[in-house]
């Protein structure tokens, strides 16, 4: 038995179709040809290419060789969680490695939970468009716990939009032990899967944190200096400490946001924030102009320190061209208060239940009124 698989599911129903189809899933076929690790893909083309050219399929590769390949039939909905764990139980059963590492990859859109189109404008974690579906946050830790029973994946990725933040991260925490995303937009071409593979291949990293490493190496090196991207990876063990220090400093925040110079400074600090989307900043940039906005000293300044800090120990890999103070580790901080679904969901969510930091945002909006 192999120690190390990896497991890659490309949910191209949707506008990504022609990238994964041309660039991604080709470069992933090529790199088991010179020797990299086990892997096993599956690809999702939309329904009417599903019915024409058998559009979905599944293929399983060791020591450069294809050792399966099955034609899945039509009606696949990378939205509904059945089908992905149907996957990852049998890329286990084919493969049969001690560990594994798992990529999910299309449309993201981080802690905004969306599972229709309409509901908003970005999309959530492999979006089907056919079946107009997607996974939630929660629906997505829920197939990966069942799958995975008391085991974690040595690497969780994303390879799509918006999935480096916090909200998110503190979710899947007890499912990985390296949690590797981008906090922006992913670029259409998406991550070099040639180049990991065959890195990985290469160096044969026997720690997790090494495989997250390669990957963020590897991320930038066919973009172009004028494409904007970052990816960071990040120890899911270190996020508890991250988690305390922002509970800190929402309890500052709520306790001082009455006050016109804290709510000013505040003001200040967001509007020199890394800004990744509209509702998307960066943490580490956001926390460390609070302290640069807040009087030394001051619970605030202190508890945005901390925050600061705390992220500097977790963070093991990043990488970044294009956008000023990308740390690593999002939040999101949008300039209007989102309502119904998306709210209800957020609120929900394990690392709002901890720091209360639908709380806080819920007090800023009404301070901006």
């Amino acid at each position: 038995m192999e120690k190390h698989g990896f497991q890659i599911y490309l949910a191209a129903d949707n506008d990504l179709n022609p990238y994964g189809k041309l660039n991604d899933l080709k470069e992933i076929q090529r790199a088991p040809s010179i020797g990299a690790w086990p892997l096993a893909v599956q690809f999702h083309s939309p329904r009417d290419e599903e019915e024409e050219k058998g559009g979905i399929f599944s293929i399983a590769f060791r020591h450069g060789k294809e050792i399966a390949h099955i034609t899945e039939k039509s009606g696949v909905n990378t939205g509904d969680p059945k089908y992905l764990l149907e996957f990852l139980r049998w890329d286990r059963d084919t493969l049969q490695c001690q560990r594994y590492s798992v990529v999910i990859w299309g449309h993201g859109s981080g802690p905004l939970d969306v599972e229709k189109q309409a509901e908003f404008i970005s999309k959530a974690v492999a979006f089907d468009f056919s079946e107009d579906d997607a996974l939630t946050t929660m629906a997505l830790v829920s197939v990966l716990r069942c799958f995975l029973g008391d085991d974690r994946f040595s690497v969780l990725g994303f390879d799509a939009c918006f999935m480096a933040s916090v909200d998110v991260m503190v979710e899947m925490a007890s499912l990985c032990e390296v949690y590797v995303a981008s906090e922006a937009p992913v670029p259409e071409i998406g991550w070099p899967y040639e180049l990991i593979l065959t890195d990985l291949a290469k160096k044969e990293p026997a720690a997790s944190a090494e495989i997250g490493q390669i990957i963020c190496d590897q991320f930038l090196v066919l973009f172009s200096p004028q494409n904007p991207a970052c990816i960071s990876a990040v120890a899911t063990a270190g996020l508890s400490e991250v988690v305390e220090s922002i509970r800190a400093l929402v309890v500052s925040l709520l306790m001082n946001i009455g006050n016109s110079d804290i709510f000013l400074a505040l003001f200040q600090a967001l509007s020199a924030v890394t800004h990744f989307s509209d509702p998307v900043v960066d943490l580490f940039s956001l926390a460390q102009n609070l302290v640069k906005s807040c009087p030394t000293g001051s619970p605030i300044n202190k508890a945005a320190a901390r925050v600061c800090q705390n992220l500097d120990v977790c963070i093991l890999a990043n990488q970044a061209q294009g956008f000023n103070l990308a740390r690593g580790i999002s939040i999101l901080f949008p300039p209007l208060p989102h309502k119904g679904t998306i709210a209800e969901r957020y609120s929900q969510l394990t690392f709002c239940k901890q720091t209360k930091w639908h709380e806080f945002l819920a007090a800023y909006h009404r301070g901006l009124r």
